[in-house]
């Protein structure tokens, strides 16, 4: 199974997020939308696992110990590196509690997999794969800022069930 450790949204901020999507489709850009119930904020993609490690997984997300925090979004950009087909996302601005939540994570991962590894983060929400655009469009696109509260960090399992992908949350912590 694949694994990643992220930050959920309540049902109200996914709806505004899935919202800003309504944008990219007026604008004729075409790609892999992400669904509603897809969209997050990836903290670390830990990625394929057996299902015998998940427990050390597990383990270490119980030790992370933060206070809530929230979030900002920013305005909608893209993964420059990608030539033709782009990820097209919305930005969250760094502060301080999301980066030492960030840390903390990295830090109680690696305490059980010394492969993993820290490249830095940064935060988005994805919300087309393989767009087809000029990213010169994603410069008329203006997006009110918006807050999110964060109050838990979770252990996500991507799977894929009759052809669709699914991300189920399988172990979470609280944040106090």
């Amino acid at each position: 199974m694949r694994l990643f450790i992220a930050l959920l949204f309540n049902q109200n901020k996914l709806n505004a997020i899935d919202s800003k999507k309504k944008q990219l489709i007026d604008l004729g850009i075409n790609g892999h939308y992400v669904p509603k119930d897809l969209l997050h904020l990836t903290l670390y993609y830990i990625g394929e696992t057996k299902e015998s490690d998940l427990d050390k997984f597990k383990i270490a997300l119980s030790q992370i110990h933060h206070a809530k925090f929230s979030i900002n979004t920013g305005q909608i950009d893209a993964f420059k590196k990608h030539k033709n087909k782009k990820i097209i996302y919305l930005s969250i601005e760094k502060n301080q509690p999301l980066m030492t939540c960030y840390k903390k994570v990295i830090s109680q991962l690696q305490s059980v997999a010394p492969n993993v590894h820290s490249d830095g983060l940064t935060p988005h929400i994805t919300l087309i794969r393989k767009a087809e655009i000029d990213i010169n469009k994603l410069d008329s696109i203006h997006v009110d800022p918006m807050t999110i509260a964060i109050d838990s960090i979770h252990m996500m399992a991507s799977k894929r069930i009759k052809q669709r992908l699914v991300y189920e949350s399988i172990d979470h912590v609280q944040l106090k």
